[in-house]
């Protein structure tokens, strides 16, 4: 095990040594299987690791290219973790030579290629909303627009009563049918 890093070592011996009811090989040899999480961060990880949280344990499992799987056990409600990598396995620690953490190149100004390449994905997404917003504004203000405009003008008449000439001549046939036997 010399050449596996160190972090990975400390993983191997950490399950050579923990209560089965808390970490353990699978039975076939080639995961290992967390069934206590509260356990293994309140007593086991701080003595391997400078720390005790499980989240980062998890995290620099994945770096070096774990699988993680997560079930339950039918007489517990916690949910229980399995880790998987081809190069780990319980009868063959040598094969640990083989796993490599993934590395990320880092740009001039500090910033990693993933952090880069997140940054894109979260700008893309935030243009796509940010055109659905502009055209609902567009659309919110016609319909503010049109409820705001005044209510169209009703065309003035033909004839109006004011018109002295229709007025005396419609009196006029009024008086003269209505005088009429």
């Amino acid at each position: 095990m010399a050449s596996s890093s160190v972090f990975l070592q400390k993983t191997y011996s950490m399950l050579s040594q923990s209560p089965p009811s808390v970490l353990s090989w699978s039975s076939a040899g080639d995961a290992f299987l967390v069934y206590d999480v509260k356990t293994l961060e309140g007593s086991l990880l701080s003595r391997y690791f400078n720390h005790n949280n499980f989240a980062s344990f998890s995290r620099q499992l994945r770096f070096y290219g774990f699988e993680k799987t997560r079930f339950r056990q039918r007489k517990r409600d916690e949910a229980q973790f399995s880790f998987q990598h081809p190069h780990f396995r319980r009868d063959a620690p040598e094969a640990m030579k083989a796993i490599r953490r993934k590395t990320y190149h880092i740009a001039d100004d500090g910033v990693s290629k993933s952090e880069v390449d997140d940054l894109r994905v979260t700008m893309d997404r935030l243009e796509v909303q940010l055109q659905a917003l502009v055209q609902q504004t567009s659309v919110l203000a016609m319909v503010i627009q049109s409820a705001c405009a005044p209510p169209p003008t009703v065309p003035p008449p033909v004839c109006t009563v004011s018109d002295e000439s229709y007025y005396d001549e419609d009196l006029a046939t009024v008086l003269y049918e209505f005088n009429q036997p």
